[in-house]
């Protein structure tokens, strides 16, 4: 499952890549427009997602607005978390992403596994074996 607030940027670069990748590979991609953090999106993904080996976060870029997302969207990962925008915020040095989600890790068997830093930097955590 795919799900952003405004998907206008992945319909115009996105979609088209994502769409032959699936196809070539057979996987279902399901993508929502909607606020990840609504009720109905809750709702949404607890029947529609019984889990993922990866969840992608790359949202509105506040610690307590991704805090929320882990708790609700963590327990879904079973093998990989990965991060965007976790050394840059709006073109200055700024890790409290990086921070957030390590903060959120620690306590629920995730660990580090890769952090880059060049750019806006990402960081990928693993469920602990």
């Amino acid at each position: 499952s795919l799900l952003d607030i405004d998907m206008s940027r992945y319909n115009k670069f996105l979609a088209p890549i994502a769409m032959k990748y699936c196809l070539e590979n057979q996987i279902q991609l399901s993508v929502e427009q909607a606020d990840s953090t609504s009720a109905t999106t809750k709702t949404y993904l607890s029947i529609a997602v019984s889990g993922v080996d990866m969840l992608v976060i790359d949202s509105y870029h506040h610690q307590t607005h991704m805090m929320k997302e882990l708790n609700l969207y963590g327990r879904i990962a079973s093998k990989y978390i990965l991060a965007h925008d976790t050394s840059q915020l709006m073109g200055k040095n700024n890790d409290s992403l990086y921070q957030c989600l390590k903060e959120w890790s620690d306590t629920n068997g995730f660990v580090e596994i890769e952090r880059g830093i060049k750019n806006v930097g990402y960081t990928v955590m693993g469920r602990k074996s």
